[in-house]
């Protein structure tokens, strides 16, 4: 039950309202609530009471049941005056059930009535939203998270595991990180989310679930409002969804649409719901006469209840709408000491009727006076002018008031002029047959007329027309003559400039004097500036002209006399422009209702700014088709994909691209399907031993089946075979012995180096001198070195030897160090 109070511009109507509050129903400007003109009012409702803010200090004020301590006054006495809740101003936001909830406009957010008292306390900071129940308050912080108070004897905190039955400090909701507004039924807490999804927690049978659940057919809401067990919300377009008892859907109302605001009462039974062109609907329990129906207690389907209405407040047993003209209206009933209808007798009422605030008795907040600028009024004599239900008739200075809300006035001086009727008097001479037309009206009749017409102020005027027989009329005649000419009138020729007077007689024997006005006219004398193309030429007054140049012309003005006109002609030469235009092999390009399409230069004559031959060189190259060849090798069952196309059999195929030039390229694919190849292999090993292939090592026998690429990028099975050594003497390891000097002198004693032993399959031997440079090198089961290097003995010194190993058991030895030469 929360809403914010701006101003209305609605069909040329201007409310100012005095607070800039959020209250019960929408709040407009956080991106959900009202949708298109709805903005509302500083009035809001609680189940029996009223409240409303006002004044620079936004205080907020109550009246009516207080039973609960909801006034926030400090006691629980309920009352029909207005009442201040004590230390609530700068209030921003406000929502009542039995608790009542305020954030005020530093973010903060209290609380008071029931378990907490009559006396405001705060309770949360950095909070954005806020509705109050009958058993609980919910606050929606800044960053999307819930946290509420109260009673959660039905989990409607949404917790999953805590037991908390009652809490007096804030309880953050379970899930929940991107809540935009709540509503609070009786045993349930509505949840929309900024996506405009909504979810549920309470008294949820479904599974016995604690957390929030998602109510799964509604999207896109702008707007919630709980009563007791039910829930509405209101979407971007206009539509109605209802949901029952925090069900997992919800249904919608297909005889309502357009809706731009809803509202309900957290302990009530019925809905209220506004649409666009300011009808108010109701349904529900009417067992107050809170819907102003008078013919049921239960309303099924939305009901059309009231016209021009701006804003709706639904209380449990009452309802509050805003009219128009801002005008506050009620109907239904309230408990008796509890009465919500302010200047008004508490009885029930089954139609709305008008409560006025102003009322000195239970007024909430002093008058302000807006002085509006002045307004200049002009009235005809004997007319009046009615403004707001006054009539002015009569010159002066007066002051009209009209209230716009319950404590704001406009006054605008206004300032009345009174015109009074003008009269003229016209007289005339004619003669015998003669006539006159004054307003439309022919006289031929000597005598006085009189004829009403409108001046130029919209108010009567009285024309008196006194006719004359005419003995001599005067008139005036003015003749324009040019330089030189000669003008005759009865009989006498005029050529100077002057004023002259001859009589005429008419037909009738009327004598008319004439007074005659002769204006010499001189020659006039004019320039124009005209631009042509080179081989065109410019006629004028029969003449023609080709050339750049000043030309002079002689012509009539409207006067009758010479006009001498000095031409100044241009002469714009042809333009010329280059251009370079490339396409692909197939296309063409069109220039002057010419088709190209092959390589050259051409030439085409355009009209340019000037109206002038553009001559335009075009450089037309035409690029080729390009074709480009693709070998490409695949294995058997693979596929290869080229611009959406799979192949798998060998073959060639064509494919058409578009290069880089914006044109045709011809891809020719080579495929050529490769076979999977297959190897087998067999050994022996001796036990305990290892083998290792393939990067694989084998400790036991068996057989053995790899998986392998080959050098064609395709599969390739290798099949081992491993099998125990049936010749075990091949297993021993290899023993060996490496004498460290040797004498090579011919004496047969120690002439050659030879390493010995046992087991032997190869050996590698290098005998390196004390520069490193390699002298020999032998390989083989036996191996030796007779000192010599390059056919000569080598001479006495110290050596290096290397020398590689393998066993006929497959193990290699590597052994490192020096011998000496003797002699």
């Amino acid at each position: 039950m929360l809403k914010k109070i701006l101003s209305k511009l609605n069909l040329g109507i201007l409310f100012f309202i005095a607070c800039n509050i959020n209250a019960q129903n929408s709040m407009i400007g956080d991106g959900f609530g009202g949708r298109l003109w709805y903005s509302p009012t500083n009035y809001s409702v609680g189940s029996y009471s009223g409240y409303s803010v006002c004044g620079d200090s936004n205080q907020l004020f109550g009246w009516g049941d207080n039973s609960k301590g909801q006034l926030g006054n400090g006691n629980k006495t309920s009352t029909i005056l207005a009442v201040k809740a004590i230390g609530m101003t700068n209030v921003k936001f406000y929502t009542c059930g039995y608790y009542m909830a305020v954030i005020k406009k530093d973010n903060t957010g209290w609380v008071w009535g029931s378990e907490f008292g009559s006396t405001p306390i705060k309770v949360i900071d950095n909070v954005k939203f806020v509705d109050a129940g009958e058993y609980n308050v919910s606050f929606v912080k800044n960053d999307g998270t819930v946290w509420s108070l109260g009673n959660n004897l039905n989990n409607e905190f949404g917790l999953e595991n805590e037991k908390i039955l009652f809490s007096k400090i804030p309880v953050k909701m379970q899930n929940i990180n991107s809540a935009a507004r709540v509503a609070i039924s009786n045993y349930f807490i509505y949840i929309l989310l900024k996506n405009g999804s909504i979810m549920v927690s309470g008294k949820i049978s479904a599974l016995n679930n604690k957390l929030p659940i998602l109510i799964d057919n509604i999207k896109n809401v702008l707007d919630i409002k709980a009563n007791n067990y039910n829930v509405i919300a209101l979407d971007i377009s206009g539509n109605l969804y209802n949901n029952k008892n925090g069900e997992y859907t919800a249904f919608k109302y297909n005889n309502i649409k357009n809706i731009v605001a809803i509202s309900a009462c957290c302990d009530g039974y019925s809905f209220l719901a506004l649409d666009q062109n300011f009808n108010c609907y109701g349904w529900g329990d009417n067992s107050y006469g809170q819907l102003a129906y008078k013919k049921e207690n239960k309303i099924q389907e939305p009901l059309k209840i009231s016209e021009n209405v701006i804003d709706i407040l639904s209380g449990e047993t009452f309802t509050y709408i805003v009219k128009k003209d801002n005008t506050l209206w009620a109907c239904g009933a309230s408990k008796p000491g509890y009465s919500i209808w302010m200047n008004l007798t508490n009885i029930r009422r089954d139609d709305f009727f008008q409560i006025d605030p102003t009322d000195y008795r239970i007024q909430i907040c002093p008058t302000k006076y807006i002085l509006n600028a002045n307004q200049t009024i002009t009235l005809c004599d004997g007319d009046s002018l009615k403004i707001s239900n006054k009539y002015y008739k009569k010159s002066g200075i007066y002051y009209d008031t009209t209230r716009i809300n319950f404590n704001t006035v406009h006054v605008t001086k206004i300032i009345v002029k009174i015109v009074k009727k003008t009269t003229f008097k016209q007289t005339f001479y004619i003669c015998e047959s003669d006539y006159i037309i004054v307003n439309k009206n022919k006289y031929n009749k000597f005598g006085t007329y009189i004829d009403k017409v409108i001046n130029h102020l919209g108010c009567d005027s009285i024309i008196i027309t006194n006719i004359l027989k005419n003995v001599t009329k005067k008139d005036s005649m003015k003749y324009n003559l040019c330089n030189g000419d000669t003008l005759k009138i009865n009989n006498i020729s005029y050529y100077h400039n002057g004023i002259y007077y001859d009589t005429f007689k008419s037909k009738l024997g009327c004598e008319t004097i004439y007074k005659i006005k002769i204006k010499i006219i001189s020659k006039s004398f004019s320039v124009q500036n005209i631009s042509i193309c080179e081989n065109q030429i410019f006629n004028i007054g029969g003449n023609t002209y080709s050339k750049s140049g000043i030309y002079l012309d002689t012509f009539t003005n409207y006067h009758g006399c010479d006009s001498i006109l000095t031409t100044i002609l241009k002469v714009n030469s042809k333009s010329y422009f280059n251009q370079k235009i490339t396409l692909c092999y197939n296309q063409s390009y069109k220039t002057n209702n010419h088709i190209c399409t092959t390589n050259g230069i051409y030439l085409d004559t355009l009209i340019n700014y000037l109206g002038c031959d553009s001559i335009v060189t075009t450089n037309l190259i035409i690029n080729p088709l390009s074709n480009y060849l693709k070998n490409i090798p695949l294995c058997k069952g693979d596929t290869f994909k080229i611009k959406n196309k799979f192949y798998f059999s060998s073959g060639v195929y064509k494919d058409t691209f578009t290069n880089y030039l914006g044109c045709d390229s011809i891809l020719t694919s080579n495929l050529k399907v490769n076979q999977h190849s297959e190897s087998n292999f067999n050994f022996e090993i001796c036990p305990n031993d290892t083998l290792f292939f393939s990067s694989k090592y084998f400790t036991k026998v068996g057989l053995y089946s790899n998986k392998f690429t080959n050098y064609l990028g395709c599969d390739s099975i290798v099949n081992i075979n491993i099998q125990e050594i049936q010749n075990f003497s091949l297993c021993a390891d290899a023993t060996i012995y490496i004498p460290n000097a040797f004498s090579p002198n011919d004496d047969k004693t120690n002439n050659t180096f030879k390493p010995i032993g046992s087991n032997i399959k190869d050996i590698r031997m290098q005998i390196f001198n004390r520069w490193g440079e390699k002298i020999h090198e032998a390989n083989g089961r036996e191996v030796d070195w007779n000192g010599t290097y390059k056919n000569s003995i080598c001479q006495e010194s110290v050596y290096l030897y290397v020398i590689n190993v393998e066993g006929i058991n497959g193990k290699k030895y590597y052994f490192r160090g020096t011998l000496s030469i003797l002699k």
